[in-house]
């Protein structure tokens, strides 16, 4: 299968709830695929996953791990669950998504590609850790227009605390302007270093303390890359 076509599946498979044009073919947001059909989103994973190392072999350097290891959690959150906008990264109501193991980029800027970013296209994926490049070692967030990336990360679990200061202004906006202005939620890409870190631990237990259903931590051991430790304390489904 094609990149154009895993590209397409991805934007097919995205909750815009909104017709998008893709290359002059037109396609309706599709709703979330039926558990028994055959598992399209295995091949979305791989993309993530090729895609990824691709660029860093390409590059000579950079963090494989993460790409590989979380390529499921995130095609899953994308496809079925996150509220996002390619069109209008700054959309304000978007569910926000932090990359804490910052070191792992490849992940968030195959993500971006796939989902049709337009400050995300190949020539920028083959152009990782270069100079100039948007696809930068550590993500950084843009002094400029938003690109989709929401923080600059790099010190482990410094994301665990930017994603929980991100969902305590969801909370006040939502409890000052209801959930008709205010209904996003923020995710937290996390690894097993973050959570060994001081600054994580900290932030970790408040939602579960302060019953919020907005924030949520998801994430994988080095010792086991596919395997998936979620942190959910109040999450919704």
């Amino acid at each position: 299968m094609s990149r154009v076509h895993l590209k397409l599946k991805f934007l097919r498979l995205s909750r815009l709830g909104r017709e998008r044009k893709i290359r002059g073919a037109s396609i309706q947001a599709h709703p979330r695929p039926h558990p028994l059909q055959q598992r399209p989103q295995q091949a979305l994973a791989h993309a993530i996953r090729f895609l990824s190392i691709d660029a860093i072999v390409r590059a000579q350097e950079g963090h494989q791990g993460v790409p590989l290891g979380m390529a499921e959690i995130a095609t899953a959150l994308y496809t079925r669950h996150l509220k996002f906008n390619p069109q209008d990264a700054a959309w304000f109501d978007r569910d926000r998504v932090v990359l804490s193991n910052g070191h792992g980029s490849m992940l968030m800027y195959s993500l971006l590609h796939l989902t049709g970013y337009p400050q995300f296209p190949i020539e920028e994926i083959q152009r990782f850790r270069e100079l100039d490049s948007v696809c930068e070692g550590h993500l950084e967030r843009p002094h400029g227009p938003a690109n989709g990336i929401e923080v600059t990360t790099g010190p482990l679990g410094q994301g665990i605390a930017n994603a929980f200061g991100m969902a305590v202004a969801e909370a006040y906006l939502n409890a000052r302007f209801g959930s008709g202005l205010v209904d996003h939620r923020t995710y937290a890409f996390v690894g097993d270093g973050c959570l060994q870190e001081g600054i994580g631990q900290e932030m970790i237990p408040w939602p579960a303390t302060c019953d919020w259903a907005s924030w949520c931590c998801c994430g994988t051991t080095t010792a086991s890359p596919t395997t998936a430790v979620p942190s959910c304390p109040s999450a919704k489904t």
